[in-house]
């Protein structure tokens, strides 16, 4: 007999500083000890965000006031399962409450660097979040660009877009696989130290290879197929400072990506593209059906816009990604 799955909200509260706000497991229950982001279960009924808004008053005594879905994991443990709810808290009344170091239940509470997340031990249904947490909305993709010259235009473009609030919360994605290493990492040397000026990740693409040539990169970006294909030392890399993500198009892909340890995905397509105008798009509710037993974050690729970064969130995913669309 399968066992009964506990519906979990949890949040990652973000406060004005960009720092997150986590809560440690008293020790004696279940993963005492380890951090985890705030939240708790779903009551028989109860709509999410309610319970979102409940939990956090109980738990905080604060009152969430703007939130968004973020992501939602599925996960087994040895002695339960749980799915978790993940929510972007942005705004909440009653900061005092979490001005100090203990929480309204007596846990030990801490506002954190995003980039300390990845030095702190949690439950394994936590491991995603701390990824979804500090990844970008959306990648913008580069196109097919001729040369270099065109490659520093489009990411001008990008740059000059980037205080747009479409655009605020991006990544780049240098796709260029016809590009030899001799043209294309001292370009991608070139686009990471711009992109850094308004803190934007830059991920390669194609090999692993390329990570130990351009260590500022935020990771690296691969097919599926040579994701299968690579050596399993080349995707050790460390993993406090890089991600690795790969492209799916199936779930058995999807099954693959949380087998390597990939960081996250994107899963495509779900519209129909000007690319490959004859390839039918998976459509939402299938990109849904399939994004939801996944394991880590998942991108939503193929016929979309920035303004479909809800949509995605609302279908489990974390956000999306896109060529033409984002010009």
């Amino acid at each position: 007999m399968s066992r009964k799955r506990v519906l979990v909200v949890a949040a990652v509260i973000r406060g004005h500083d960009g720092r997150v706000l986590l809560a440690r497991r008293p020790h004696g229950v279940h993963q005492g000890g380890l951090w985890e982001f705030p939240g708790g279960k779903v009551e028989p009924g109860e709509p999410e965000p309610v319970a979102l808004v409940r939990e956090l008053h109980e738990e905080l005594g604060i009152t969430a006031t703007c939130y968004q879905p973020l992501i939602r994991i599925a996960h087994d443990y040895p002695d339960k399962s749980v799915t978790l709810s993940v929510w972007l808290v942005d705004a909440f009344a009653g900061a005092d409450a979490v001005s100090g170091d203990v929480g309204r239940e007596g846990q030990t509470i801490r506002w954190w660097p995003l980039q300390d997340l990845v030095t702190l031990d949690f439950p394994a249904a936590n491991v995603p979040i701390v990824a979804a947490a500090r990844l970008p909305a959306l990648w913008r993709i580069t196109p097919a660009l001729p040369d270099a010259a065109a490659v520093r235009a489009w990411a001008l473009s990008c740059l000059r877009q980037s205080a747009d609030s479409a655009f605020a919360d991006q990544g780049w994605l240098l796709r260029l696989p016809d590009w030899p290493d001799a043209d294309y990492l001292p370009l991608a040397g070139e686009l990471v130290a711009l992109a850094a000026t308004r803190n934007i990740p830059v991920m390669l693409h194609g090999d692993p290879r390329r990570l130990q040539h351009c260590p500022a990169a935020a990771g690296v970006h691969l097919p599926a197929a040579v994701a299968a294909a690579s050596d399993s030392a080349l995707l050790q890399r460390p993993r406090r400072n890089h991600w690795l993500s790969m492209a799916a198009h199936n779930p058995d892909e999807l099954a693959l990506a949380s087998r390597l340890g990939m960081d996250f995905v994107a899963l495509s397509p779900v519209l129909p593209t000007s690319s490959h105008p004859d390839a039918p798009g998976l459509g939402w509710d299938t990109w849904a059906d399939w994004v939801a037993p996944a394991t880590l974050p998942v991108y939503a690729l193929g016929g979309l816009r920035p303004a479909d970064v809800a949509r995605a969130r609302e279908s489990g995913g974390q956000g999306v990604m896109g060529i033409s669309g984002f010009a």
